[in-house]
């Protein structure tokens, strides 16, 4: 009995599991693992999450399901289409995207780039550079080829928290899925790609919140 019911659980679908802030790296990633959303429906639910519920706004009640955030993210999202656009100089903050790029760093190790069945392979160390305490960032690891075109890219929620000046080593898999035979992707071995680091979202322990669109401070 104890057999079956964990043969249910495993083969459940896991936006129907409870919220939790402990486990919600591991969920988010089975979540988009097993193709349960969408591209665009995975960035708005991230961003959903570090906007509302890691900064402990009752947004959701508690033991709210992820299919439950996913839902109140496309009201929000609904909501924000209808009001006018930011102002264009806020976009052009270059304070705000030089704060984002010097807060994290993700540098990457280029000896230890891997491909084996059309699967890429690299190591990367994160650090926290802002001198304060990190909750969360969102941001995309772009994949670019030999002549500096973006082949792909991949979504890096990171809901763990960094202190000051901490460093973190990851790894970092995408899948290449080459069109044909004769591209060069489908080689194993090394390749000359270069990965880069784009953020776009950060979130401090002390409620400050910073992105793209703007720079918020908890009063």
């Amino acid at each position: 009995m104890a057999l079956l019911a964990l043969l249910v659980a495993s083969c459940s679908n896991p936006l129907d599991q409870p919220y939790k802030k402990e486990t919600v790296d591991k969920d988010f990633k089975r979540i988009v693992d097993m193709e349960k959303i969408s591209a665009a429906d995975e960035k708005m639910m991230a961003e959903f999450m570090v906007k509302h519920d890691l900064i402990d706004e009752s947004v959701l009640e508690l033991g709210a399901s992820y299919r439950d955030i996913l839902e109140q993210a496309k009201k929000e999202q609904a909501s924000a289409s209808k009001v006018p656009l930011v102002n264009k100089d806020s976009v052009r903050n270059q304070g705000t995207l030089e704060k984002l790029h010097k807060s994290v760093t993700v540098s990457f190790d280029d000896s230890s780039m891997l491909v084996k069945d059309n699967k890429l392979t690299c190591t990367y160390v994160i650090k926290n550079n802002s001198g304060k305490h990190i909750r969360s960032f969102v941001g995309d690891i772009i994949l670019k080829d030999v002549f500096g075109n973006e082949y792909k890219s991949s979504r890096l929620h990171y809901f763990k928290h960094m202190k000051e000046s901490e460093e973190v080593k990851e790894v970092f898999n995408i899948e290449l899925s080459p069109k044909n035979k004769n591209d060069v992707l489908v080689l194993e071995g090394h390749y000359y790609f270069t990965c880069e680091w784009a953020p776009e979202a950060i979130l401090f322990e002390d409620g400050e919140l910073v992105n793209k669109l703007r720079v918020k401070s908890r009063e």
